[in-house]
C-alpha cells in the first residue's frame, strides 16, 4: 500500500512487539488493503506468522491488530498462501542472519 492505512495505526506484532506500520499484499495487487479475519501476514522483524483480527475495545471494526497463526492455522491455509508465508519467513531469517 502506498498511503498509510488508518485501520493500521498502532498494529504490533504479538510475538516480538514491533510497531508495523504497513503491509503489503504478496497474492493479489498492491493496493490490496488488509481485513479482519481472512488476511494472514508475517512479521519483518521476527518473521511471525500472523493473521488480522478486528482490534478491541473502542477501535473494534475501525483498526485491525495482529495475533499469531496457530499450527492449526497454518494448516488450514491454501497451500500457495502457505508457500507465500514461508518464503517471505525465510527471506526475513537470512536478512536477520546477515546483521
Amino acid at each position: 500500500m502506498s498511503e498509510r492505512d488508518p485501520a493500521l495505526v498502532d498494529v504490533t506484532c504479538p510475538a516480538c512487539g514491533h510497531r508495523l506500520d504497513g503491509s503489503t499484499c504478496a497474492t493479489a495487487g498492491p493496493d490490496t488493503k488488509p481485513s479482519a479475519g481472512t488476511s494472514v501476514s508475517v512479521c519483518v522483524y521476527c518473521a511471525a506468522p500472523c493473521r488480522f483480527v478486528d482490534a478491541l475495545g473502542p477501535f473494534a471494526g475501525k483498526r485491525l491488530r495482529l495475533v499469531l497463526l496457530t499450527p492449526e492455522e497454518m494448516e488450514e491455509l491454501p497451500d500457495d498462501i502457505r508457500l507465500v508465508l514461508a518464503l517471505a519467513r525465510a527471506a526475513i531469517k537470512q536478512r536477520k542472519s546477515l546483521h
